[in-house]
Order: C-alpha cells, then sequence, then structure tokens
C-alpha cells in the first residue's frame, strides 16, 4: 500500500478568498507606519552623524598638520594626490 503524504507532498494549495482580510489588515497597518518608518530609518542617522559631528568637534577643536589647519590643506592634499 502507497503511503498517502506522497501523493500529496507537491500539490499546490487550494486557493480561497479566507486570506483577503488578513491581507487588507496588514495592508491597512503598512500604510499607517510606512512613513514613520522611513523618517526614522532616514533621521536617527543623520541625527547621530549631527551628534558626533558637533561632539567630537568640540573635543578635538582645529588640528593643525604643517602648520595649516587640517580640514582644508588635508582635503587639498587628497585630492592632489588622487
Amino acid at each position: 500500500m502507497k503511503p498517502l503524504f506522497h501523493a500529496t507532498l507537491w500539490r499546490p494549495p487550494a486557493l480561497s478568498l479566507r486570506f483577503w482580510p488578513v491581507f487588507r489588515r496588514n495592508l491597512l497597518v503598512w500604510r499607517k507606519l510606512a512613513i514613520p518608518s522611513l523618517v526614522g530609518n532616514i533621521a536617527e542617522p543623520l541625527l547621530w552623524l549631527v551628534a558626533f559631528g558637533y561632539g567630537m568637534g568640540a573635543l578635538v577643536g582645529q588640528v593643525n598638520v604643517g602648520g595649516r589647519p587640517c580640514p582644508t590643506s588635508c582635503s587639498r592634499r587628497a585630492a592632489r594626490s588622487a
């Protein structure tokens, strides 16, 4: 006698419209939370960059390399060497 699970193992599922209320609910929740989620995902890294920029900038101050301030002279040297 042949086992029953071999006959139904690869059969596609029977489709019905019972999925529609769940799909609609998930779509409505996604619409409600999509904008805040995107704003948070974009704003949080920018907030960290600004906070570290001001915090580290206040701690480090100005750095001189060869008698010149580093932000301008270092970027010029990097541009020339590239």
